[in-house]
């Protein structure tokens, strides 16, 4: 009997790994403090940061109530952080007043990213805010301590400014090395890659001029593929919105743009999904238009593969905003992930509360189910656990036998095979190096004769 049921549970693996459907949880905070949601990010203690372009009203100490663009910080579970809302950085005795919120990011580092058109120098008295005046030629990257809301560095974005251009940044993408790219908002900006490390000095341009109006980047885990929405048509008769590609050998390469993804979905977010190569992104967005060109759906959010370079086809992978919550129409403008890729959080561009969404999707695997019927059979936890970027994994088999050992992304996807082979039956390690992979969380798996074993391990750079 024990022999079916492991047979059947092995079955039954396959699928729940490969796939877990999203659903619906909640508007994200209910609250007034998050409409007009012009930034998402996610820290990695599961913190949501949400950027308000137009502001929230704060009570001053010893001065009057006032508007101040900022980014309102909530826990997981819908309460706000102590700290919030984070308005400003620190510089030396004075505060440099966040102008509208353009991007919010979370970076290799684990720090959150903010990017801000304008800003108002001011000083700082008795937890009050006092003078300045607001300059709308300067715009910054703020790099903030997700523990506290203390200031990490800021940088101001300098190149290609000119007395006449927008000096709107939109949202910035960051490697698993940490190296920043960005551009501005309006067509003909270039788009560069920075290294904050090097006091945030010019890496790379990839290009002097981009084609059109875009709020966003993303880019793959090394940096070699970076994906930059566009609201205009690709060429005269196409549709409105795609996402050129842009790829090179390395960040320090020259990249080339090829033929467009996305034509006519004119997304208006993106964002990488944890510990892999796939990046989901909004269908109908930038131009404000409400019907996307078939085949793709309005407010949809869509998963697309960065080494297939097409979306994928289960349908259970993509999900939908939903409209019998608060707002009735949604003008998608950003997204982020949780880091065990479980919950997405979705933002919309309207004036009103229940702006932000949250979906989930449901544990991949269980490995207790597992581990009750299959006697002399054990796959211990990596250690350590979390790791960077190797780990060693142990494993006992009762039987001698075919063995193999490999290792998931979130979404299903095979990223290593470490065993596959005949194995005696006894003890056995193996070490797993996860150096060209992205931070997140990944299944590793065990499969002897007809026994299949599951946990997970946690990967942060």
């Amino acid at each position: 009997m024990k022999n079916v049921i492991r047979i059947t549970m092995m079955l039954l693996l396959v699928p729940m790994v490969a796939s877990a459907q999203w659903e619906f949880a909640s508007v994200f905070p209910d609250s007034v403090a998050n409409t007009n949601a012009h930034g998402l990010a996610v820290d990695n203690d599961g913190k949501v940061w949400i950027g308000a372009y137009y502001g929230r009203t704060i009570e001053n100490t010893g001065s009057p109530n006032e508007t101040r663009a900022n980014v309102s910080v909530f826990n997981a579970d819908g309460t706000e952080a102590e700290f919030s809302p984070v308005f400003a950085s620190e510089t030396g005795d004075s505060l440099l007043r966040f102008g509208p919120i353009t991007g919010i990011t979370t970076g290799a580092d684990g720090n959150i990213y903010i990017a801000t058109h304008g800003f108002r120098m001011t000083a700082a008295a008795e937890g009050s805010v006092i003078g300045g005046v607001w300059n709308q030629r300067r715009s910054f990257i703020h790099v903030i301590d997700p523990s506290d809301g203390s200031t990490v560095e800021v940088a101001e974005v300098t190149f290609a400014r000119t007395e006449t251009a927008s000096h709107a940044p939109n949202r910035p993408a960051i490697t698993e090395d940490g190296f920043v790219a960005v551009s501005f908002v309006f067509p003909a900006s270039p788009i560069v890659i920075l290294d904050p490390s090097d006091n945030w000095s010019e890496l790379n341009r990839v290009t002097d001029s981009k084609l059109g109006f875009s709020r966003t980047l993303e880019v793959n885990n090394d940096g070699t593929i970076i994906l930059n929405p566009q609201s205009e048509p690709y060429a005269e008769g196409d549709p409105a919105g795609h996402i050129n590609v842009w790829q090179s050998e390395s960040v320090f390469d020259e990249y080339t743009v090829g033929l467009p993804i996305a034509k006519g979905a004119n997304p208006g977010a993106i964002a990488r999904y944890p510990g892999s190569n796939i990046v989901y992104f909004s269908g109908a967005g930038v131009g404000n238009d409400p019907n996307a060109v078939e085949p793709w759906i309005s407010s949809r959010y869509y998963a697309y593969s960065l080494e297939s370079m097409s979306l994928l086809e289960d349908e259970d992978a993509h999900f939908d905003w939903n409209y019998g919550e608060a707002v009735t129409y949604q003008i998608p403008r950003s997204m982020a992930f949780s880091a065990d890729g479980l919950s997405a959080y979705v933002g919309s561009f309207n004036n009103g509360p229940g702006s932000v969404q949250k979906f989930t999707r449901g544990e991949t695997v269980s490995v207790e189910r597992v581990s009750d019927i299959a006697e002399g059979f054990e796959l211990e936890q990596n250690y350590p656990n979390p790791f960077n970027p190797t780990t060693t994994i142990s494993f006992t088999i009762a039987d001698a036998g075919m063995t193999t050992i490999r290792v998931y992304d979130m979404l299903g996807r095979v990223v290593s095979t470490l065993v596959n082979d005949n194995m005696p039956a006894g003890t056995h390690s193996v070490n797993f190096d996860a150096a060209n992979l992205g931070s997140g969380v990944y299944l590793y798996e065990l499969t002897s004769g007809n026994v299949r074993l599951t946990n997970k391990m946690t990967l942060v750079k």
